[in-house]
Formats: C-alpha cells, sequence, structure tokens
C-alpha cells in the first residue's frame, strides 16, 4: 500500500511538473510573436458571498503564479509604456476594473513582491460611495431573487432567445440607467438594501497611492455606453476622467477602459466622444491577443486585453491566439 502510494504521488508530481514546463515553453513562445494586456476584477482571498455567482475573481495566490509565470519571459511594463511603445512584442501589463478594494489591500503585495506596476480603472460613482449596479445583479443571483425581480420590475427589459438574467441586464439594447432604476425600486420594494459599499476602494484611499499603481477612467457609473444617448455618454465619460484629474497626487493615465468591453458596447458616438474629451487609447475586454488598430478618422488606438481565470492561464492565453487567429478588426 505504501509503495503504491509513493508511486502515486510520484505521478502526480510529474504531471505537475510537464504542465509547468509545457506552460513556460507555450509562454516563451508567445514572447516573441505579441505583447500581452491582463485583465482582473475581483483580487478576493474569499469572494463576498453576495458577489460569489457572476464575479470574475482570481484569488492573490492565483495572481501571483500567473505574474510570476509571465515575467519570466514578457517584461512588465505601465499602461502607458505599452501604449505608446511601436513594437509590443515581449511586453505585458495589468489593469484592473471596476476598483474592488481587494486589489490593493490584497493584490498590491502581489504586485510589490513581483515589482509589477498596476492600472487600476475605477468608476466614480462608487469610489464615492455608491454601489455598482452589475453587483446589484449579483446580489440577486446570490440571494435568489431573479425571478422576483423578473415579475415585478423586468417585463419592460428586452431579451433575446437564450439569454440569462445576467446576460440580458447588460444588452446594449436596454438602457442601462433604466436598468439600474428597475433595480433600486425592486430593493426599495423590499426593504433591502445590498451592503456592499465596504467592497469598493474609497475616494480618500486614491491620495495615498502607491508608485507601482496609476489610474484610469472607466466612466461614472459603468453603464453600457452604445445603450446611451450621447449627451449621457459624454457626461459619463468626461465628468469621471475629470475626477480622477482633479485628485491631488494621482498618477492619472489617459487611457479609457470601455465599460464590459466589446463591441457592441460602445459605437461611434463613444470613440468621437472618448477623443474629444482627452482620451488616446479604448481598453476592451473581448479577450483576444491581437493588440491595436484604429478607428475611423479619430486615430483613437483600441487595444483589447484577456481574463486569466484561476489556474487557466495557458487555457485563456491559447484561447485568446485562437480567437485573434479569427476574426479581424
Amino acid at each position: 500500500m505504501l509503495g503504491t502510494q509513493s508511486g502515486g504521488r510520484l505521478t502526480e508530481w510529474l504531471i505537475v511538473k510537464l504542465d509547468l514546463e509545457k506552460e513556460r515553453a507555450y509562454l516563451q513562445d508567445l514572447s516573441r510573436r505579441t505583447g500581452l494586456v491582463l485583465l482582473y476584477h475581483g483580487l478576493f482571498g474569499r469572494v463576498p458571498s453576495d458577489l460569489e455567482q457572476g464575479l470574475h475573481n482570481v484569488s492573490p495566490e492565483a495572481l501571483y503564479q500567473q505574474l510570476e509565470a509571465i515575467g519570466r519571459f514578457f517584461r512588465f511594463v505601465t499602461i502607458d509604456e505599452y501604449c505608446l511603445s511601436a513594437d509590443r512584442v515581449g511586453l505585458a501589463t495589468v489593469t484592473s476594473d471596476d476598483g474592488y478594494r481587494c486589489v490593493i489591500e490584497e493584490g498590491l503585495p502581489v504586485f510589490e513582491a513581483l515589482d509589477v506596476p498596476a492600472a487600476l480603472f475605477v468608476n466614480r460613482a462608487f469610489v464615492s460611495g455608491g454601489v455598482f449596479w452589475r453587483d446589484k445583479v449579483r446580489f440577486l443571483i446570490n440571494r435568489d431573487l431573479v425571478q422576483a425581480f423578473e415579475q415585478e420590475h423586468g417585463q419592460g427589459l428586452v431579451r433575446a432567445s437564450g439569454q440569462g438574467f445576467y446576460r440580458y441586464t447588460k444588452d446594449f439594447r436596454n438602457n442601462s440607467r433604466q436598468v439600474e432604476t428597475a433595480l433600486d425600486r425592486f430593493f426599495t420594494d423590499h426593504d433591502i438594501q445590498p451592503d456592499l459599499k465596504q467592497a469598493y476602494v474609497s475616494q480618500g484611499e486614491l491620495v495615498g497611492h502607491h508608485p507601482l499603481l496609476c489610474f484610469g477612467s472607466h466612466t461614472v457609473s459603468h453603464y453600457v455606453l452604445a445603450s446611451l444617448s450621447a449627451e449621457e455618454q459624454a457626461h459619463q465619460i468626461e465628468d469621471n476622467l475629470g475626477f480622477l484629474r482633479s485628485q491631488n497626487g494621482l498618477t492619472v493615465t489617459d487611457v479609457l477602459s470601455v465599460p464590459f468591453g466589446e463591441r457592441q458596447d460602445y459605437n461611434c458616438a463613444t470613440v468621437a466622444l472618448a477623443a474629444e474629451i482627452g482620451h488616446s487609447v479604448l481598453l476592451l475586454s473581448e479577450g483576444r491577443l491581437e493588440d491595436s488598430t484604429n478607428q475611423g478618422s479619430t486615430k483613437l488606438k483600441v487595444i483589447d486585453r484577456v481574463m486569466p481565470r484561476g489556474n487557466s492561464l495557458m487555457a485563456t492565453l491559447k484561447k485568446a491566439e485562437h480567437k485573434a487567429a479569427g476574426s479581424s478588426y
């Protein structure tokens, strides 16, 4: 029995070793062909129960493993250095969207340990004490309240065939501001107050920023920009960038992280307004490795990102490479 157990442990060790060797060989090859922009959201060691279903989260331990592996073959740079570089092959940069406090409390020690700069794209509405409307959606899912919401307040929302609640509430055909209003009415009707404000970095915490961190705009409220009028988009884009620039001592990038970050989530008005307001780059989240193109006469760079999941770094990157090979901008 002992011999069998020892043999089993040896087999497991060999499998892990072979997997690591394959990952390193793949990353080395990839670093000779492309640049890499990573996107994270939650970096909770333990995800709050009201956000558990639906939140993209990578534990600090997994984050360390991913960045350490990538850093063996890619050179980590700031988001601005990456975007301005004429040749991004072999460069990597880290971004985080939505402004969860855990990125600073649990993610920053990892960035410090590996000397990796990171760009945090935040929303004024949550930094100033509000609750992220997508977390309100996740709250309903985790509290098993979706059916009740749909019966009472969901009749007016567009829902394509096969779309679940999480997906159709962020469909560009549904005005995000109106979706949030419906969510808030449901909470008021049922005397529910989601206790989530502590999940986000506060405005006061932005002042004491770390030299490895810079901050960027993710719009005021993280609404789907394509669901809004041009006037509403202008408010979302301009007010958030102005807010960040008004914070003393902050290192602020003029890169704009597009909420949700897929092609249907923004439009020509978004591009024109972003350029007019002072942005130079749009960051997307479509999970492709190809990293830049131009948008019409505005000449805004558009850079895509990949979103690692837990322990599946190589699988994520291979999928991103496959998507890049099978599509064009």
